[in-house]
């Protein structure tokens, strides 16, 4: 009972809460309902931010949702982190925009606020909005020695015309429970490793990676092998 005491009132403040924000950020076309209900936060001119879609394989990307907007001629750029980060700007077409029914985001910094600054033009006008999208940290499996989630990345010399360029990472790495720790007869699983496959700037810093987690599991023979290293060629 000490326990329904303590928790009734917090869900009446939540409920209020709710209430008294729907006027604000919050999507005043969403039903309010006498609940703890979570309500999506919105923010700027579109629809909502989705960061991490399509199950999380990619956690440092995001879509802006357009919300039925018709825009165009859009242009997206990540602000580099701090002084010295790097900022990744690219055009986005009609046809990413209709497949992804929004606004495609790639090279979110993990841990960290992005400032991402979209340009586009919506019925002959042209605007422009800087979001404040937050990444969560890399997550990804890891073993005996291992000292960081990811090795640290350090430029010893980058020529400036090569400054804004993006490298692609990947190595192997094996787990206590993996198939060729194992000698599981047959198939992928003798050769299985864990693959990590991630991205970096040239300042070293992280801005994407595969959650390995989406399509291997070690604890589950049937998704064993499904990954492994790139091919250099």
């Amino acid at each position: 009972m000490l326990f329904t005491r303590k928790v009734l009132p917090v869900l009446c403040c939540l409920c209020l809460s709710g209430s008294v924000l729907a006027s604000g950020v919050l999507d005043p076309n969403r039903p309010m309902v006498a609940s703890a209900d979570v309500i999506p936060v919105h923010e700027g001119p579109l629809g909502m931010v989705d960061v991490a879609p399509y199950g999380g394989v990619f956690p440092l990307t995001a879509i802006i949702n357009k919300a039925n907007h018709n825009v165009q001629n859009v242009k997206v750029t990540v602000l580099g982190k701090g002084e010295k980060g790097i900022p990744i700007s690219y055009d986005v077409g009609p046809q990413a925009i209709n497949t992804h029914d929004g606004i495609p985001v790639f090279g979110l910094y993990p841990d960290y606020v992005n400032k991402v600054k979209v340009d586009w033009t919506e019925e002959g006008k042209k605007q422009t909005y800087t979001w404040s999208i937050y990444a969560a940290p890399v997550s990804l499996p890891s073993t005996t020695g291992q000292t960081a989630v990811l090795p640290t990345v350090e430029p010893v010399k980058v020529d400036s015309s090569l400054k804004n360029r993006l490298y692609l990472f990947n190595h192997i790495t094996g787990m206590p429970r993996a198939g060729h720790i194992m000698h599981v007869a047959g198939g992928a699983a003798n050769w299985d490793y864990t693959g990590i496959n991630w991205i970096s700037d040239t300042n070293g810093d992280v801005r994407g990676y595969m959650n390995i987690d989406k399509f291997r599991n070690q604890d589950d023979i049937t998704r064993f092998g499904s990954m492994d290293g790139l091919p250099s060629g």
